[in-house]
C-alpha cells in the first residue's frame, strides 16, 4: 500500500539543498587551487606512453577523483508494477516530481606501471513526493481521475572496481575489470494510524568496461558500462488502522523473514571532457541505470481484523519482476594527481 504523506526525515529541505550547492562550489574551488599548486605526476596525457616512461618526475602511482552534479530521474519498480497490475481500461501518465539534483563522488587509485586501476563511486537519490495520474474508464461518458503518490523511496548505488588498462592505439585506451556493487533501497512512510517500511541491502558482482578516446591532449570522450547482479535480505513492516461504514479495521502483513530482494541490470555512462587546467578536466555527460527487480522467497500474507460480523480475513500477496530505472545528465570535474 502506498501512502501519500512522506515521512518528514526523508524530505529534502531547502536548507539541505543549499548546503549541497555550497559544498559543490567549494569543491570546485579547491580543485582549481590544487591544480595550480600541486606538482604534476609526470604522466603527460598529451604524449604517448612511450615518451613518458623515462620521465624522472613520473610517479609509480596516481590518485584522482571525479565530482558529478547530476539532474537525475528515478522510476522505481513500484511505478511499473502499478501500471501492469490493473485492467486495460486504465490509462497512466508519466511519473512526475521524480527528478532530483544530486551529487555523486568517485575516487580512483592508478598504478600505471602495472596498468592497474582501482575505482570507488557512490550516488544516492531520494524521491519523496513523486506521483502519477491515472484515468479509469468505466463508460464512454464516465471516467474517474485519480492522483496517486508513491511511497517516499531512496536508492543508493555504491561500487568498487578493479580495472586492467591497455592501449589499443595512440588515441584509444581500454579498461576491463569488475568488482562488487551494493544497492540499498528503502521505502518508508507513516501517519498517526499507519506504519510502513521496506528496506533492502543487496550485494553482488559486476563486470565493467571503459573506452577512453583521447584524440588530443585536452579533449577526451569516455564510454563506460557495468553489468551487475545483487541480492540481499529484506525487512518489511506494514500496519494500518482505519474505519469504514461504522466498523474499525486493523490490517497487518505477515512476511517470510528469509525473503530477499534482487536487482539485475546494467549501467551506461557517456561523457565528454575538456582539460581546463593542468590536472583538471571539466566533464559533461549522461548516465542510464536499468535494472529488473524481484523477490526471492516472497510469501507475504495480509491479515485484516475488524469488529464486523465477518471476522478476520487473510489473503496472499503476489509480486512479479519489474523494471527499475535511473537516468539523467551531469556536469562534472575530474582531477588526477
Amino acid at each position: 500500500m502506498d501512502f501519500p504523506l512522506p515521512e518528514p526525515d526523508l524530505v529534502c529541505s531547502k536548507e539541505n539543498e543549499l548546503k549541497r550547492i555550497l559544498f559543490t562550489l567549494a569543491f570546485f574551488a579547491f580543485s582549481a587551487l590544487s591544480a595550480q599548486t600541486l606538482p604534476d605526476n609526470g604522466i603527460d596525457t598529451k604524449n604517448s606512453p612511450d615518451k613518458t616512461i623515462s620521465d624522472p618526475k613520473r610517479k609509480d602511482w596516481s590518485f584522482g577523483y571525479t565530482l558529478k552534479f547530476l539532474s537525475e530521474q528515478y522510476f522505481p519498480a513500484e511505478f511499473y508494477r502499478a501500471k501492469q497490475r490493473d485492467s486495460m481500461d486504465t490509462d497512466y501518465s508519466d511519473l512526475k516530481d521524480n527528478r532530483k539534483n544530486i551529487s555523486a563522488l568517485s575516487f580512483n587509485y592508478w598504478l600505471p606501471d602495472k596498468n592497474l586501476k582501482f575505482e570507488f563511486s557512490n550516488q544516492s537519490i531520494l524521491i519523496g513526493d513523486a506521483y502519477y495520474n491515472e484515468s479509469i474508464i468505466y463508460t464512454a461518458s464516465q471516467v474517474y481521475f485519480d492522483k496517486v503518490y508513491l511511497t517516499p523511496t531512496q536508492r543508493r548505488d555504491t561500487k568498487l572496481n578493479a580495472f586492467f588498462s591497455f592501449k589499443e592505439s595512440q588515441f584509444l585506451q581500454m579498461e576491463i575489470g569488475g568488482g562488487i556493487r551494493n544497492i540499498y533501497k528503502r521505502r518508508t512512510a507513516g501517519r498517526s494510524s499507519s506504519v510502513f517500511e521496506e528496506e533492502m541491502q543487496t550485494f553482488g558482482p559486476q563486470l565493467s568496461f571503459k573506452a577512453i578516446l583521447n584524440p588530443s591532449g585536452d579533449f577526451r570522450a569516455t564510454l563506460s558500462a557495468d553489468l551487475f547482479s545483487t541480492q540481499g535480505e529484506r525487512s518489511y513492516k506494514n500496519d494500518l488502522l482505519y474505519s469504514s461504514g461504522g466498523n474499525a479495521y486493523y490490517q497487518t502483513y505477515v512476511t517470510n523473514p528469509h525473503t530477499k530482494g534482487r536487482f539485475q541490470g546494467y549501467e551506461i555512462d557517456l561523457s565528454f571532457g575538456y582539460r581546463i587546467w593542468k590536472n583538471l578536466v571539466l566533464n559533461i555527460g549522461g548516465n542510464f541505470i536499468n535494472s529488473w527487480f524481484d523477490y526471492d522467497g516472497f510469501q507475504d500474507t495480509v491479515f485484516t481484523f475488524s469488529n464486523s460480523p465477518t471476522g478476520p480475513n487473510a489473503f496472499p500477496v503476489y509480486r512479479g519482476r519489474y523494471q527499475e530505472t535511473l537516468k539523467g545528465f551531469y556536469l562534472g570535474l575530474s582531477a588526477q594527481f
